[in-house]
């Protein structure tokens, strides 16, 4: 399996001939989605400050280590759920299914994000008394802890987005299959073959 990431033309051809199985498909869009985001966090990160290293850059790049290990196993989970002819489905149930999945996953968890940063804190400011230590405000309004549950709504929508993908996939398959019992024994013999 050689992926042409520096050739398109080469790409096309083997497109065009029908040559980009399954595997490889997934391959490319996971590379396609790591070139994405890649120069984002490189551009959003702290400017070169090494002795601040563990503060300034930790959460940044592991947040963009968690990105790439989410997007290489979510795109292989999705495509393994793809059951039914995945070099002619996956590409397209994907790309259709990213969309409406990954919005109204974007509003829930955002909105759970934004209820926490901005409800929690009014709620313990209205029970803070002279007597009582302010320690638990400073914590829930310290900027590390505001961005690690940054970090853990950023990683959660892209971990919730690939499941729910693959999740629908496998039902599409399932669909698939039931409104035509001819595909099923195609893809026990490709799945014998080992081919995706």
């Amino acid at each position: 399996m050689a992926l042409h990431l520096l050739s398109a033309e080469r790409l096309s051809k083997l497109l065009s001939a029908g040559e980009v199985s399954a595997r490889e498909q997934a391959s490319y869009l996971s590379a396609g989605l790591i070139v994405w985001i890649l120069p984002i966090y490189l551009m959003i990160a702290p400017r070169p400050n090494f002795s601040a290293w563990p503060i300034a850059y930790g959460l940044w790049f592991y947040e963009a280590g968690a990105l790439v290990v989410i997007y290489v196993l979510g795109v292989h989970y999705c495509l393994a759920r793809c059951r039914v002819e995945p070099k002619k489905n996956f590409l397209i149930d994907f790309s259709c299914l990213y969309a409406p999945i990954s919005l109204t996953t974007h509003v829930i968890v955002w909105s759970i994000f934004s209820i926490y940063a901005s409800l929690i804190p009014s709620l313990l400011l209205k029970q803070l008394t002279f007597s009582s230590p302010p320690r638990l405000i400073e914590f829930f309004y310290s900027a590390r802890f505001i961005d690690l549950m940054g970090f853990l709504a950023v990683i959660s929508v892209n971990f919730f987005v690939l499941i729910r993908i693959g999740n629908y996939m496998e039902r599409i398959s399932n669909l698939r299959l039931s409104a035509n019992p001819t595909v099923e024994p195609d893809v026990r013999e490709s799945d014998a073959r080992g081919s995706p």
